[in-house]
């Protein structure tokens, strides 16, 4: 079934039309490719496909991004009424809500301060309140927080005390009824929980909480990273979910726009290699020089290509990828082409169905140390129901 809706969605939504693709493109980029107006502007003119367009922008949640791009370049009076309406409500709901969840987060984040628990907040809400421009502009899934291992039960006991109960999939994603869902993790790739992930990438927790920066004035304990290791976690974030969504690229390009001076594109490229980030940073660089219009010079690019050894297998995914197209497939495609990714990609689904004892003990309830059969039954129910819960999302 699992396999049924996978096939679903890549055959039914991720269809994009070019010319939807290029006003995509051509809107979110304006803010460091103001010449693309005009060809944006005479695409809308003589545009019709505008369910599509719409529904595109709601599937790759781009809707904020794309209303505030176009309204602050004066071209919604071109789009139909109805539609005009439509991307305006949209933003006006996702404004709404990050306010309301801007302001839960920070009293979450005061509770650790008290506590003098170091805390990083990193993507969503990191970005919506440094690099994005408005609050309408992003819709975050989910509050990403990494703490280091020794104060995790802590910060559960403090979650656990303001309303905030685990995920029945997995005991470090807690959730509260009209609350986005916290995602703790104790490394910045979940490899503690997903074992799998572990040969992904070298990213080092104790120095990235070392550069990191406050997450605003008057916080010692809540910080974000560094921009370049931001940038970097953003890539590996890309390529762990298979580069499947516009909005993955177009944080990487808001970082390098916003923060352009505190990011030395040479130095990150030397990092990239250091913590075994080069492919996901080269596929993501060039998919923002080539379909987000970002001003990257052809020599970086080109060195990195040098240096990178792609299979020719591997070199067409990529080039699949950059079209845009069919992100999802190109991006889940890739690893299929490397015996250690395609191996991981395994690993990864039998640890799903078979974890650890310690999320089993923690999502089955049982105390018992010894690891019982019974309980992996307990965890294939579990993923059922989990699955049927999600059905009407993935045929909506």
């Amino acid at each position: 079934m699992v396999l049924l809706l996978r096939v679903y969605d890549f055959c039914y939504n991720s269809y994009m039309s070019d010319n939807t693709q290029k006003i995509i493109s051509l809107a979110l980029s304006l803010s460091w490719n103001p010449e693309g107006l005009q060809e944006l502007t005479d695409l809308i003119t003589r545009f019709s496909l505008w369910p599509e367009l719409f529904l595109n922008c709601l599937k790759e949640k781009i809707c904020g991004s794309f209303y505030y791009q176009c309204q602050k370049n004066n071209i919604t009076h071109l789009f139909p009424e109805k539609y005009k309406q439509q991307f305006k409500k949209e933003y006006i709901s996702i404004n709404s809500h990050n306010i309301f969840q801007m302001d839960k987060l920070e009293t979450i984040l005061h509770l650790f301060e008290d506590k003098n628990i170091s805390v990083l907040i990193v993507k969503g809400y990191s970005l919506l309140k440094n690099v994005y421009p408005t609050l309408g502009s992003k819709y975050p899934g989910d509050i990403d927080l990494v703490v280091e291992q020794k104060d995790l039960i802590l910060v559960k006991t403090i979650l656990n005390s303001s309303g905030y109960n685990s995920k029945i999939l997995y005991p470090d994603v807690l959730e509260k009824k009209g609350f986005l869902p916290i995602d703790l993790k104790t490394d910045l790739i979940s490899a503690e929980r997903i074992k799998s992930r572990a040969f992904a990438a070298e990213l080092p927790l104790a120095d990235i909480f070392k550069s990191s920066l406050p997450w605003a004035d008057g916080y010692n304990f809540s910080k974000i990273p560094s921009w370049e290791d931001h940038f970097l976690i953003l890539c590996s974030h890309a390529e762990k979910h298979a580069y499947s969504k516009i909005s993955l690229f177009y944080d990487l390009s808001r970082i390098l726009h916003k923060r352009s001076g505190e990011i030395d594109l040479e130095r990150l490229k030397t990092k990239a290699f250091t913590f075994n980030l080069q492919k996901p940073f080269y596929i993501c660089l060039k998919y923002l020089q080539k379909r987000l219009f970002f001003p990257l010079e052809n020599k970086l690019i080109n060195d990195l290509e040098k240096t990178i050894n792609f299979s020719c297998l591997e070199l067409k995914i990529v080039k699949l990828i950059l079209s845009g197209k069919k992100l999802h497939i190109a991006g889940t495609l890739l690893p299929v082409f490397s015996i250690k990714d395609f191996g991981g990609k395994l690993r990864f689904l039998g640890e799903l169905v078979f974890p650890s004892k310690e999320v089993l003990r923690q999502t089955t309830g049982i105390q018992n140390p010894k690891l019982s059969w019974t309980m992996y039954p307990v965890r294939i129910l579990q993923l059922t129901g989990e699955m049927f819960k999600a059905l009407p999302k993935l045929m909506h």
